[in-house]
């Protein structure tokens, strides 16, 4: 289930709970894809924003701006460049997998930095250091964020959309109900 109309505020975790997956758009292009039972929060600072994955699989797709994005795990830093890529954060270790763009990965400490590129994905383990990036088969692991399809965000956009669509509707109609009203009470007092 797709919830739309979440009000997101930073340093506030935002979680899925059971059974749903969060949308969120950032403006721009640059989206938030949370899996169930998963959770992050945000810091938007003038020249950097920083994502705190707190738990479970997140799925982030930016588009390239001059603003520099950084993702902490408990593990691990990564520098975003403009990218499609999933954080699965469990309690062991971090597993980090690029579908499109590149990603800089260092342990915690910002150090032993990896490039991890398109198809490839390192882990880190806790306390450890980034692995060599490998190449990994997509068809092989959970695409849970396949069911976030454009159609469902067009739904969300839409839930939005048809919001302000009634908003504004209902204003329109209570200025003519008014209007309408009072063209009533000046053609009484004419036909006096």
């Amino acid at each position: 289930r797709l919830v739309a109309g979440l009000d997101v505020k930073e340093d506030e975790a935002i979680t899925a709970k059971e059974g749903e997956i969060l949308l969120i758009d950032f403006r721009e292009g640059n989206l938030v894809e949370v899996n169930s039972n998963a959770s992050f929060n945000y810091k938007d600072k003038k020249d950097e924003t920083l994502f705190e994955v707190l738990k479970g699989s997140l799925r982030f797709l930016f588009v390239p701006t001059g603003k520099i994005r950084t993702i902490h795990t408990f593990e691990t830093v990564s520098t975003v460049r403009g990218t499609d890529f999933v954080v699965n954060e469990s309690q062991d270790k971090t597993e980090i997998l690029v579908f499109d763009g590149n990603l800089a990965v260092s342990d915690i400490n910002g150090q032993n930095t990896v490039d991890v590129g398109p198809g490839y994905k390192t882990e880190v383990k806790k306390g450890g250091k980034p692995t060599k990036p490998v190449a990994f088969d997509s068809s092989k692991i959970d695409r849970w964020f396949d069911a976030v399809t454009p159609e469902n965000s067009q739904r969300q956009i839409g839930a939005r959309t048809w919001t302000i669509t009634a908003v504004i509707l209902i204003v329109g109609l209570v200025i003519i109900f008014f209007g309408i009203k009072k063209s009533l009470k000046r053609f009484r007092r004419v036909k006096k």
